[in-house]
């Protein structure tokens, strides 16, 4: 129940996007599409931070349920976890296409056309799909609003083929079709197979001896940034490096024993070094709030 109201404020947020979108890009022939694609993302935005949840989101959830996981030379296959992924694919579905009918019955306006997506050929749209959800999953996976955002820019720019965005824009034009299928095939493809390769991107440090950076969801290791548009962090580097990146260089003193915030030479150690680098890099908040991410996955 709670997916398929979290579904349908998707769908109803997506449909006010793509509404937005529809009204600026007749505002002027020439910059419509550039208009469009500025004001779309607000749409996954609100996904992201007023509780909503999208299909294209579900289908990026393939790798994080571990429906398929590799053990070794072994490749296990979790059917049950797979049966409830397909489950909830479908309640997300129905959510988003309630959502967004429940707002073009409010609004009683008919803009738009579908006149181009239904001449563009089946296998055109699937690869579509697919980058579209390529796009979805990294706006998703980051952290922050710039990142969330360009992803989201770029596909509209390109004319990728977002699912619920076209079954939006039907609602929005009252015309349907049956080019929605390849899309929703695209869509489901590159969201699934894009998470295998992502999860494989941030595998398990092997190096990494510490419980506590572990994250399972993901078969990750945060002793390094989870950021996928942020460089690896070195854990080998050395106190001084850590330090001056850690706090401001003008309250750096040089001393590798630790920092100094008034320019005196007294620092609090306990004696365990050890101890202490481990705190610094495993504390799981900070790992979380490093990583930018919550316990629960905002799609």
């Amino acid at each position: 129940m709670r997916l398929f109201v979290r579904s349908l404020l998707g769908g109803f947020y997506i449909g006010l996007a793509m509404l937005a979108c529809l009204v600026v890009r007749n505002i002027s022939p020439d910059w419509g599409n550039l208009l469009g694609a500025l004001v779309f993302p607000i749409g996954i935005l609100l996904v992201i931070y007023a509780k909503g949840a999208l299909f294209t989101g579900v289908a990026g959830q393939f790798a994080e349920r571990k429906i398929a996981t590799r053990h070794g030379d072994t490749l296990a296959f979790d059917g049950r976890t797979f049966l409830r992924w397909l489950s909830d694919l479908g309640i997300s579905l129905l959510g988003n296409v309630i959502g967004i009918a429940v707002l073009a019955l409010l609004a009683q306006r008919q803009i738009g056309s579908i006149d181009v997506r239904v001449a563009t050929p089946f296998w055109q749209l699937f690869g579509l799909g697919i980058l579209c959800n390529i796009m979805v999953f990294l706006s998703l996976n980051s952290k922050n609003i710039p990142l969330q955002y360009i992803p989201i820019f770029a596909f509209v720019l390109l004319g990728f083929a977002h699912s619920i965005a076209d079954i939006s824009l039907m609602f929005w034009a009252w015309q349907f079709g049956w080019f929605i299928v390849p899309v929703l095939l695209g869509n489901l493809v590159g969201g699934s197979l894009f998470s295998l390769l992502y999860q494989e991107a941030a595998k398990h440090d092997p190096d990494c001896d510490c419980d506590a950076c572990y994250d399972a969801r993901y078969d990750a290791c945060h002793c390094v940034s989870f950021d996928p548009w942020a460089p690896w962090e070195d854990p080998d580097a050395s106190d001084e490096e850590y330090y001056k990146d850690e706090y401001d260089e003008e309250d750096y003193d040089g001393d590798e024993e630790g920092y100094n915030d008034d320019g005196d030479d007294e620092y609090y150690d306990d004696g365990d070094e050890e101890d202490d680098d481990e705190e610094e890099y495993c504390d799981p908040e900070e790992i979380a709030k490093k990583a930018g991410r919550t316990s629960e996955p905002s799609f």
